[in-house]
Order: structure tokens, then sequence, then C-alpha cells
């Protein structure tokens, strides 16, 4: 488990930055939590004691809004760091996690993770991190907002993988959907027309795009 641990946190945004001493040492702290298909790891407004990591599956972050209505405004996928929101700015958790199919994280309480970030150096790699983290959801929330499925889509595209031509993708379209916050089938009406308007190539795991909106 501990080789398994270590080599998450080494391809972490959170970690990566780290030397590999203070990966040795972080790697001990964790346990593994096993998830079933749509079980939740916890839920909006529950004590937050743990920060957790994705191993395998994936995990749908989920925020409920004042008339009860629910948008999943983070799809985690594996290697991702997930909960960190406890650590700073609040006590409770924000969202709720629910495994969108069989998952495993590790977790990592509160308590350990506030000593790891006495070390002046080990605080100064994961704040970096934690800033770019920020600013990637404060962009996402913005999206969700004012922009369009086909904005949402090259946006999203342009931010986790970069402006590239072609796309090697380990997201299915359903979770794709999920992350974009709009449904399978406007997503795949979305896709069907942006490659009837030859702007996109979609096949298996292979996104070529041929011409963005400008």
């Amino acid at each position: 488990m501990t080789s398994e641990i270590h080599d998450l946190l080494k391809k972490c945004e959170y970690f990566s930055t780290l030397p590999s001493h203070y990966l040795d040492r972080i790697a001990g702290l964790w346990r593994s939590v096993t998830l079933s298909r749509r079980e939740y790891l916890f839920h909006e407004g529950q004590e937050g004691k743990a920060v957790y990591l994705l191993a395998s599956g994936c995990i749908q972050l989920i925020k409920t809004d004042k008339e009860g209505g629910q948008a999943v405004v983070a799809v985690i996928m594996p290697g991702e760091l997930f909960a960190e929101a406890v650590l700073f700015e609040r006590d409770d958790y924000p969202v709720s996690a629910l495994a969108v199919r069989k998952s495993r994280v590790y977790e990592m309480l509160k308590i350990n993770f506030i000593a790891l970030l006495e070390d002046s150096r080990f605080r100064l790699a994961f704040l970096k991190g934690l800033t770019k983290r920020l600013r990637y959801l404060t962009e996402r929330i913005m999206q969700l907002s004012l922009y369009d499925a086909e904005e949402k889509f090259f946006s999203f595209l342009d931010h986790r993988y970069g402006p590239l031509k072609e796309y090697k993708l380990t997201m299915s379209r359903k979770d794709m959907a999920r992350v974009l916050g709009i449904t399978p089938e406007t997503f795949s009406r979305l896709l069907k027309r942006l490659e009837a308007e030859g702007k996109i190539l979609w096949r298996g795991s292979t996104l070529k795009i041929r011409t963005r909106r400008k």
C-alpha cells in the first residue's frame, strides 16, 4: 500500500514538487477506504475530519442550493486530492462526495495534515498546489453560470488538458457531461452538432479538435 500511495503523491499536483523524503514521511499517514457504487464518502455540512486522495474509480463533488437542487461542481479522477477546504477555510465539508462507481480513496486525518503544515517547506509546496486548484474551481463556478454548453466543453478541455489539437481522454462522455453540469442527452446532442459542423472528431478515447469557436 505504501508504494501505491507514494506513486499517487508524486503525480498529485499538491505534492509533486516535494522532495522524496517528504513523500516517504507522508505516505505512512494515509489509510485506504473502499466505496461501493453510489455510496457517499461524506455529506455537505458534515464535520470535516479528513482529506482524501482518489486511488481508483470516480468521485462527484455535489453542491446543494437553497431550493434543494443539486449540481455537480467537480468530478474527481484518480490522483486528485479533494476535501482540502476543511484544512483552512471551514470546519465542515462544503460539498457532498459521491462514488460514481466502485472507488478507493486514501484518507488522512485533518489533525495529521495540520501537523505536516508546521514544516515551512512542506507548507509552501502544498500552498502552491492549493492556489492552483482554487483558481480552477473559481473558474469552473463562473463557467457553470455564464458559459453555454459549447464554451464549457472547450474551456474544460483547455483547463484540464491544455489547448491541444488532439486529446487522449481517460474520462467517459457521461462523466464529462457531469463535470460540465449538463445532462448526458444534452452533451450527446452537442457532440453530434460539433462533429456535423466539422469542429471535432471523437472516436474511442481520441478526441481531435479541428476548429474552435472564436
